[in-house]
């Protein structure tokens, strides 16, 4: 009786602490969750999960992509987006743009002749010197012509400039011209014996040409021949200096044309030294310096007053024929 007594209480024991440790191992452990399986929680802070590693890139890189055997792809992409396109033409050389393109500049060989390096457009500006001589020209006085006024071998000497802009084409070049000179002369007289007679004449001249001159044909400028037609006012002043009086009129406009040769001084330069023609146009872009030798005559106006009829209204006869002048022009 006491050993079947004693063999149930084994049995017994063993069965509660079978139950028992059953009990604690599946208070521990979580039946959803699975072997292998990573956690959804996200990583504490300062740490990266295995994902976030695998997909960061710094700012401006490619992203790397893995095979499936765990290799890193040797041929990365390479984005477009950071791709510069070059310009043909630009302002600056080698500086960039503020949209992401190089701006290159293409710069001009200045060692290169006239033809290969002028450019499409230019500006003229000239100073010269010319005789003016008006033949027919009758005192707003109404009492002497030209010879008497001034004598008939005094011209008047007019001092004046030019400056306009030219354009460049094939075989040579137009050019709108502004100009404008000036110039007087004096003259005493004796009349009789008894009477002084003494008048300045002075004279002002403003108007607008359009030159055409070829200048392209040989690869430097050494001469060029050019024809020039434009309007033109005159304003004349006449001085009676023993009356102290004076007459004044402003001429309605009229035409005048001009022919001329330009011959380029470069070479003399260039000669002496090169280097002073290359800083010229690099510093100020001096293509050429000419000298002008030019003939041009003026037309009258419309409107002349009859030297016959004192009380004849219109502009004085300021007609002239070829009268010569030189001057000093550049180009650049």
């Amino acid at each position: 009786m006491k050993k079947f007594i004693l063999f149930l209480f084994l049995v017994t024991s063993f069965s509660i602490h079978n139950a028992h440790a059953q009990n604690i191992e599946d208070e521990f452990v979580d039946p959803t969750l699975e072997i292998g399986t990573p956690l959804s929680e996200p990583a504490p802070p300062g740490f990266k999960s295995s994902t976030d590693v695998s997909s960061e890139t710094l700012p401006g890189e490619t992203p790397l992509e893995l095979n499936p055997t765990g290799e890193i792809n040797p041929q990365p992409t390479v984005s477009t987006e950071t791709e510069f396109q070059a310009q043909p033409i630009a302002v600056d050389e080698n500086q960039m743009g503020g949209n992401g393109d190089i701006v290159v500049e293409q710069q001009t060989d200045l060692t290169q002749s006239y033809k290969q390096r002028r450019g499409r457009h230019g500006v003229l500006f000239s100073i010269n010197y010319e005789k003016f001589f008006p033949v027919d020209y009758f005192s707003q006085y109404r009492d002497v012509y030209i010879e008497d006024l001034l004598g008939d071998t005094e011209s008047l000497d007019l001092i004046g400039a030019e400056i306009g802009y030219k354009l460049n084409f094939k075989l040579g070049s137009l050019a709108i011209l502004g100009n404008y000179a000036q110039g007087s002369k004096s003259k005493s007289n004796y009349t009789d014996g008894t009477t002084t007679r003494e008048r300045n004449l002075a004279v002002s001249r403003y108007g607008l040409s359009a030159n055409f001159a070829l200048d392209n044909v040989m690869q430097e400028p050494w001469v060029v021949p050019y024809g020039q037609a434009g309007i033109h006012q005159f304003q004349v002043v006449e001085d009676d200096l023993a009356q102290d009086a004076a007459k004044e009129t402003t001429t309605q406009f009229a035409f005048n044309y001009r022919i001329g040769l330009l011959f380029q001084l470069n070479w003399i330069e260039k000669s002496i030294d090169p280097n002073t023609q290359y800083e010229g146009l690099r510093s100020s872009g001096l293509q050429n310096t000419f000298i002008d030798v030019y003939a041009m005559t003026h037309l009258a106006s419309n409107e002349t007053y009859d030297p016959a009829d004192p009380n004849s209204e219109g502009d004085p006869d300021m007609s002239t024929g070829m009268e010569f002048g030189v001057g000093l022009k550049m180009e650049f």
